[in-house]
């Protein structure tokens, strides 16, 4: 295979759509994290019903921030506007042994043992590693043909 050459600059939009099907793809911690969120709204309504209007307005505040993803949101603009924005442009080398990764002040080389899996949204790739990591790649940097080869790779180093 022929090296499959990118450069792109990080987009907010790609990075919550990323959070957003990484989210997705823990369904079990995301049912969970669904059944606390309405106990939490449950205990707010329960407080307002007792008289205590503070505690119920904190206990509904918090379940409402969870229940509609703005917390996660939230994290998501800071993570990008903190880190992500700054990078300037990234450049991706990817190979069938490895991939290269270089902005102005990075260069470096990562075997393909280091990510996990992959998911791949409608508009970005992750390439998952530790336990709650990804890497985001818009497709938007490919062209048809690269973006075709590029998923068949992913599909043959990290099989379903």
């Amino acid at each position: 295979m022929e090296e499959i050459y990118l450069e792109y600059r990080a987009d907010i939009k790609n990075y919550f759509e990323a959070a957003k099907y990484f989210t997705k793809s823990k369904i079990k911690r995301n049912i969970f994290d669904r059944i606390m969120e309405i106990v939490v709204l449950l205990i707010g309504v329960f407080m307002f019903t007792i008289g205590n209007f503070i505690l119920g307005m904190i206990f509904v505040v918090f379940s409402l921030l969870f229940i509609l993803r703005i917390f996660e949101k939230g994290v998501t603009y800071l993570y990008f506007k903190i880190y992500i924005s700054k990078m300037g442009v990234q450049k991706l080398f990817v190979s069938h042994d490895k991939m290269r990764y270089e902005r102005e002040d990075i260069s470096s080389e990562i075997e393909w043992s280091y990510y996990k899996g992959f998911i791949e949204t409608p508009n970005t790739v992750l390439l998952l590693y530790g336990k709650r990591n990804y890497s985001v790649i818009p497709k938007a940097a490919f062209s048809e043909g690269k973006l075709k080869k590029f998923i068949s790779l992913l599909q043959e180093i990290f099989p379903a």
